[in-house]
């Protein structure tokens, strides 16, 4: 009699430590299917199934098919075929995949995507950092921007107003913007061509509400928007009210399909900036 009982413990312990791996499996499945189906959709260029599998901070829901179809019309962004290399838990509702994309120009990236549970629904999680990860880099581009382990570093902001731009420099974008709170980008696209690696920005900006106090601290960052993130090329936080005039140190002399990227850093629930402003070479 005993030893019967003893089977049926042993065999009710083992079918529960199976429980915790099973689940374990079939979270594993569901998400690596829900990022092969945004793959596939971005393939395909279905971009209403690209933002029913994903949530990405960048943008608003009601902005986001623009802001994905001007990405998708460029050729460079046209993935033509992927590979899922490796997998990793971060926790049971959270898990890592390691990617290689090829794309229609040639271009090879290996890109990493995180995919969280969102009550029941695995999604692609996209920010503005997502690229900022140490296992991103361009395998084959113009391009050769890479992730750095974490969040990309700063330079120094050194506002000053004897940096001019010469007079026979020419604007690589002009932008304006009103009610920032999270994340905006330029509407224009350009590329960097520096021999210093440099591009200088001079502009404004300021509180919405100037009776708030809010002193407005701005990242400027100049980004080459992809589906599935930014790659950085330089950044720079800007702290004040008025007049600004500084340099952003990049990664490289050339950067093409630019956008300039403005992010709030900080602030209240309720803080917004305004803004104009112009970037050049230098």
């Amino acid at each position: 009699m005993k030893i019967k009982v003893s089977v049926v413990l042993l065999t009710f312990m083992l079918l529960m430590s199976l429980l915790p791996s099973n689940a374990l499996a079939s979270g594993t499945n569901e998400a690596n299917s829900v990022l092969s189906s945004y793959l596939e959709a971005t393939q395909k260029s279905d971009i209403t199934q690209i933002v029913a599998l994903s949530n990405d901070s960048r943008v608003t829901p009601d902005s986001a098919i623009e802001f994905y179809t001007q990405i998708l019309t460029n050729q460079s962004e046209q993935l033509v075929a992927y590979k899922i290399l490796t997998q990793e838990v971060l926790s049971p509702t959270s898990y890592k995949f390691i990617t290689e994309l090829t794309f229609k120009n040639g271009d090879s990236s290996q890109v990493p995507f995180t995919l969280s549970d969102d009550n029941g629904q695995w999604k692609v999680i996209v920010t503005p950092e997502s690229l900022e990860d140490s296992k991103y880099k361009v395998i084959k581009g113009e391009n050769l921007v890479s992730g750095v382990g974490g969040k990309i570093k700063t330079t120094p902001v050194t506002t000053s107003k004897n940096l001019v731009a010469s007079p026979a420099l020419t604007s690589l974008c002009s932008w304006s913007f009103t009610g920032l709170y999270t994340t905006m980008y330029s509407i224009n696209s350009f590329s960097i061509n520096s021999v210093y690696n440099q591009a200088l920005l001079q502009g404004h900006q300021y509180s919405t509400d100037p009776l708030s106090g809010y002193i407005p601290n701005i990242q400027y960052a100049i980004v080459q928007p992809h589906v599935y993130g930014d790659t950085v090329w330089g950044s720079t936080n800007c702290s004040g009210t008025g007049y600004y005039s500084f340099l952003i140190n990049g990664s490289s002399s050339t950067f093409s399909n630019a956008k300039m990227r403005f992010t709030i850093v900080g602030g209240g629930q309720y803080d917004k900036a305004d803004g104009d402003g112009n970037v050049y070479n230098n």
